[in-house]
């Protein structure tokens, strides 16, 4: 289904061309573009198409890529740490959350300063004693970690980022298989 026509003139002005710009990078006239503009015309499919390939091809090419916006380097904190160094960690830096990885190096896991608070009541809850009773000093980082981050590469629009920032607190991007750079919800506000 194409899109609303009037999206021609939003995203024109938001990339702030003329219409005699958008006519040349589309091959069509500037009075074709005038006139879908003014909605005095219903043009052919394979010209709006056209037009609303071209200025979606500009938008992805002015959009921030994930190397752009991304915190490095990644602090991340081993499976067989306890609990209470992690928390350390968070604290002294202002992380919200930390990747979890495993003796060779491998991203396991996610710790977030949700699931600690939510696994800490938890075991709290069963133990009979408030959460702040639970002694952190026992508890292994693998005891409490989530699923790993989703990861991207560098060059991933902050648009996909954005959408994986709904089901994740962060999102690690990688660089040749490793992690570059990681990417939470408050370091896209600051592009805003």
């Amino acid at each position: 289904m194409l899109p609303d026509l009037h999206s021609i003139l939003r995203n024109r002005r938001r990339l702030g061309l003329t219409q005699s710009e958008l006519a040349r990078l589309a091959g069509v006239s500037q009075s074709l573009v005038a006139k879908i503009e003014a909605g005095r015309l219903d043009p052919a499919y394979s010209k709006a198409k056209h037009l609303l390939d071209v200025l979606d091809q500009l938008s992805r090419r002015e959009e921030k890529r994930a190397k752009e916006v991304m915190h490095s380097p990644v602090s991340s904190v081993k499976t067989s740490e306890l609990l209470f160094h992690a928390v350390s960690l968070m604290r002294r830096h202002g992380f919200s959350q930390l990747p979890v990885e495993d003796v060779q190096g491998k991203m396991v896991g996610s710790l977030s300063e949700r699931s600690v608070i939510e696994r800490l009541e938890q075991a709290s809850v069963g133990r009979g004693r408030t959460a702040g009773s639970l002694d952190s000093k026992h508890v292994l980082v693998s005891e409490i970690m989530d699923e790993p981050f989703p990861t991207v590469s560098e060059l991933t629009p902050v648009s996909a980022i954005a959408h994986l920032l709904h089901d994740s607190p962060a999102v690690l991007v990688l660089r040749k298989g490793k992690p570059a750079g990681i990417v939470t919800k408050a370091d896209l506000l600051k592009v805003l």
